[in-house]
């Protein structure tokens, strides 16, 4: 049975139980294949494989239809979602949500899934997907956008990152799909010497990963700087992060 994600961002929960450790998320009209039924949680799988419980509140099902790809992209951190007077705030989307338009009024696009209108947004903070043009430069400095996001296990939003889930987001953005967790990361790419690596190229550490970003620094979502930061990996520099000193590899991913 399929359903879709009927908040801003849902939590997926390794155990039935809100208190469960948070393993992923999903964010609004995101699909999601559902299956057993406990209490007010139901078993789902996002399409990134990761399995875990919903809350079926926070879910719309069965979906009716399937979600487009021709679905418009939130591209900026928060996009405010207005109820029909275009003044009282009702909601929020996050980046990279992808949305179904129903019609535009000036500036302002009644905005939601297949299954519901949500509200107005401006249209500024919307780009159809085929019109996101994707190099290194232009994601490093997307990925910047998100300095001081805080650093949260198993998220993919501007809500909280953990570290393998920024980079899952920044990619997914950009039309490049990679694993979700580290530990896939890390299989996937060519391994490069440290001394040749280029910006967008992944540093792999024990339970972390981080974008080397150029000029020796490194873009991450870390506990250490308490979310998303930019460190440099010379020890000479005052905002010098000794997480270097334990790099296992480094991986060319595109």
């Amino acid at each position: 049975m399929r359903g879709v994600v009927n908040i801003p961002v849902a939590d997926l929960r390794r155990e039935p139980s809100f208190r469960s450790e948070r393993v992923s998320q999903a964010l609004f009209n995101t699909p999601v294949e559902l299956g057993e039924e406990r209490d007010d949680h139901i078993s789902a799988v996002l399409p990134d494989g990761y399995t875990g419980w919903m809350q079926k509140k926070h879910l719309i099902y069965p979906a009716s239809m399937p979600v487009s790809d021709k679905n418009l992209k939130v591209k900026v951190p928060f996009l405010p979602v207005y109820a029909a007077d275009r003044k009282m705030k009702i909601s929020v989307l996050t980046f990279n949500t992808r949305v179904r338009a129903f019609r535009q009024s000036g500036s302002w696009v009644s905005a939601g899934s297949n299954e519901k209108i949500l509200g107005w947004v401006k249209k500024e903070g919307l780009i159809e997907p085929d019109k996101v043009r994707f190099s290194i430069g232009d994601l490093t400095r997307k990925g910047m956008e998100f300095f001081g996001t805080p650093y949260l296990w198993g998220g993919i939003s501007p809500f909280g990152f953990d570290c393998s889930g920024f980079l899952f987001t920044l990619f997914d953005y950009f039309g490049k799909k990679i694993p979700r967790d580290t530990s896939q990361q890390i299989k996937i790419g060519e391994e490069i010497p440290v001394e040749k690596a280029k910006p967008g190229d992944f540093f792999f550490f024990p339970g972390h990963v981080a974008l080397f970003a150029g000029r020796n620094k490194i873009l991450h979502a870390n506990l250490r700087g308490g979310g998303v930061t930019l460190d440099s990996i010379r020890k000479s520099d005052k905002n010098y992060n000794p997480v270097i000193e334990k790099l296992t590899c480094v991986k060319r991913i595109v």
